[in-house]
Parts: C-alpha cells; structure tokens; sequence
C-alpha cells in the first residue's frame, strides 16, 4: 500500500466520523475497508490528535462494548490533565 492511499484512506474515515461517531466495526461496514486496516489507520489519526474516543458502548454490529470514535472537536473529552496541578 502506498502512501496515496493511506492519506485517502485517512482523509475518507476522518470525514466520516466527523458526520456521528463510529466503531471500527461500523466503520468497516461503511467504508468496505478492512477491519485490519480500519485500526491501522484509527492509530494514525489517534497520534495526530485527529480523532478521539467518544464513548464505550455496545457495537451495534458485534454486540460487544467497543470505543466509538469521533474526529468532531466538539464532541472531544475534556482534557483534565492540567487540572492535577491546580490544588
């Protein structure tokens, strides 16, 4: 797989969770992209700050509780990080 395709990819997921959160298995369901790849590129967006965890819920595919991701940041968390060093 070459770069192209890899930031077509990225760019196609990306666009997609921006419209409601997913779960990888959705996202494969969606996209007809491997659920292999669908983690690859989930990881490459996670590192770049591009997409966030939303929540844990049932998938609706799988049944099983699973991460559903955004790339909305109005739907981020709250980072709270800071907040360890406020007393």
């Amino acid at each position: 797989m070459d770069s192209k395709e890899r930031q077509t990819q990225n760019r196609l997921i990306y666009k997609l969770l921006l419209e409601k959160p997913y779960s990888r298995n959705e996202i494969e369901n969606i996209t007809g992209i491997r659920i292999n790849v669908i983690c690859w590129r989930i990881h490459d967006l996670l590192k770049q700050s591009r997409v966030a965890v939303y929540k844990l819920a049932k998938c609706s595919i799988t049944g099983e509780l699973v991460e559903y991701l955004t790339s909305d940041p109005a739907l981020f968390p709250e980072d709270h990080q800071m907040e360890l060093f406020n007393e």
